[in-house]
């Protein structure tokens, strides 16, 4: 079409560019853009499996000869440096807790140590750890996070890494899992053990630890058949399990939300945003860009508002996101900040300095 453009006039192409940038739902438009992005986020910023062992062999030397916290801390410096650490830097910290846990044989030590370093991944490896050493499952989910509260980081990621934990310790059956999530009476203890359980569920390694509840053809059959309370948080992480089948391609991730049921699409695409940032840490304008081939504008809200959410999260600060909204366009920068706005201004905090 190129070729053809230089015969209309000059006003009608800005006016139409800006149309279908805003308002088009044709699959060409949104392939093109977002290919180029892909290869952007993608070529060159995953470390082999090689490559990761020994990345990660290097933090449990940190782990075994020093602390922890002091593995953490580097975890965190690095992925702002560092774009394929940071790509892995969720799972890393992951790691770290296991490690820890191993190292101290207690749950309550090893969170002696706890950060919010790369979006608090080390509460989850040590609460999955613990679960998969225990056999009192039903007075552990209660008794386990007790002492933190679930209007904090810690004490939300505490029963969040819960979810995480009780799909080890179930092998992975998340109408159990949930069944021990609904012992809690906190709406805010609830929801961290319900994301625990999907975001195990959808991102499992198939290898090592799989689940039934995997669908390849329809990644969204467990939360079309679950509980209505649990179709939300089902539906945001039920995309990466999608993405993950098709080469980490997020776009083709926002077109597959496109697909599903009406309800189901603004958390799918949160869950799309989630995920890209997540994976790329480092590059949140492209994010953005990847966010706004989304097929409505309703979904491409709520891209930004999923990695608006993950990107504060990673740093455990509300003046980083505040930052990163700030490099955004005028039409995303409200939807960011309004989003950031929303969480209460002691939700972030360390349990050690």
């Amino acid at each position: 079409m190129k070729k053809y453009l230089f015969i209309i006039p000059f006003v009608f192409v800005i006016i139409f560019a800006l149309y279908f940038m805003q308002n088009s739902s044709d699959d060409s438009n949104h392939h093109s853009v977002a290919n180029t992005i892909n290869e952007t986020l993608i070529g060159g910023e995953y470390y082999t499996e090689e490559e990761y062992l020994t990345v990660q062999s290097e933090f449990y030397k940190i782990v075994d000869e020093q602390d922890p916290h002091i593995a953490l801390l580097e975890a965190q410096r690095r992925s702002g440096i560092d774009n394929r650490l940071a790509n892995v830097c969720h799972q890393l910290v992951h790691d770290i807790g296991h490690r820890a846990y191993e190292k101290y044989g207690d749950f309550g030590i090893a969170m002696q140590y706890a950060d919010v370093s790369c979006n608090v991944g080390y509460i989850h490896g040590v609460a999955e750890t613990h679960f998969d050493h225990i056999d009192d499952i039903k007075n552990e989910v209660k008794t386990i996070c007790a002492s933190y509260l679930p209007d904090k980081t810690i004490g939300w990621e505490c029963r969040h890494g819960i979810g995480h934990g009780l799909m080890w310790a179930t092998d992975n059956d998340v109408n159990e899992s949930l069944k021990y999530c609904d012992t809690f009476d906190d709406k805010n203890a609830l929801q961290a053990c319900y994301t625990g359980v999907f975001m195990e569920n959808f991102n499992t390694n198939e290898l090592y630890h799989p689940s039934e509840f995997l669908d390849s053809e329809n990644p969204f059959t467990l939360c079309e058949n679950i509980g209505n309370k649990y179709k939300s948080d089902c539906n945001h992480y039920a995309i990466h399990y999608y993405i993950r089948a098709n080469g980490n391609d997020f776009q083709k991730g926002l077109a597959r939300c496109a697909e599903t049921k009406y309800f189901a699409r603004e958390d799918c695409a949160s869950g799309v945003g989630d995920l890209a940032i997540k994976e790329n840490i480092n590059k949140p304008k492209d994010i953005e860009k990847m966010c706004m081939t989304a097929k409505t504008t309703n979904m491409q809200s709520s891209c930004i508002r999923g990695m608006t959410g993950l990107y504060t999260n990673h740093y455990g600060s509300v003046e980083k996101g505040m930052e990163m909204c700030s490099t955004l366009e005028m039409e995303n920068k409200g939807i960011c900040l309004k989003h950031i706005q929303s969480v209460p201004s002691n939700f972030y905090e360390k349990v050690i300095n």
